[in-house]
């Protein structure tokens, strides 16, 4: 049997030049929205424009959260976290890339999801004044706006922004529904040669 081919589920990384970005740390968090077509899923890599220019060093975190309700916001985790990785790892450049893959979270159909950065122990960094800046990383936006994006502080999601954070998320459809799917065009094909 073929491995079935992977699907984007939303991609922006075409979207030209950034415009900003949205600081990611211990405190603050983003949230990018995403969704899936009519079938299950099994998200298996992602791309971010998530970089570290002030030599931050710790970990963080990228998650996939769910949606609350109507109103669209992010709701809660969907499992365990899918990535942990360290601040001092990342491009110290513009339009620095993360490129996560080997994944396997499952997605429902019709369903929207959010996929969350945060930092978790990110160091604050020496200032030039003597104290100390909170530790934090950047994640590229886009005015091109064609999905939520939310971001908190610990006390509730602000939002939906005017922007797109950039990033690309890539699912193989899920292996009953790729089954189902291979049976009945096996099943079409043996009942037109049947008929022949």
């Amino acid at each position: 049997m073929t491995a079935p081919a992977g699907t984007i589920l939303f991609d922006n990384l075409s979207a030209g030049s950034p415009n900003g970005s949205y600081g990611v740390s211990n405190t603050q968090w983003v949230a990018q929205s995403f969704s899936t077509t009519n079938e299950s899923f099994i998200l298996s890599d992602i791309l971010l424009r998530l970089w570290n220019q002030n030599e931050t060093s710790g970990s963080f975190e990228i998650q996939v959260w769910d949606v609350l309700g109507t109103l669209g916001t992010p709701g809660s985790q969907v499992g365990t976290t899918i990535y942990t990785g360290l601040a001092q790892n990342l491009s110290s450049s513009y339009e620095g890339l993360l490129t996560i893959t080997g994944l396997s979270v499952t997605l429902a159909p019709n369903t929207a999801y959010y996929l969350v950065a945060k930092g978790a122990t990110l160091a604050d960094i020496p200032s030039p004044f003597d104290d100390l800046l909170p530790g934090f990383l950047y994640w590229d936006a886009t005015d091109v706006n064609t999905s939520a994006t939310y971001d908190t502080t610990g006390s509730g999601w602000n939002g939906p922004s005017g922007q797109d954070m950039y990033m690309k998320v890539s699912a193989v459809p899920e292996p009953t529904t790729y089954g189902l799917v291979l049976g009945s065009i096996s099943l079409a094909t043996l009942r037109r040669r049947r008929k022949a």
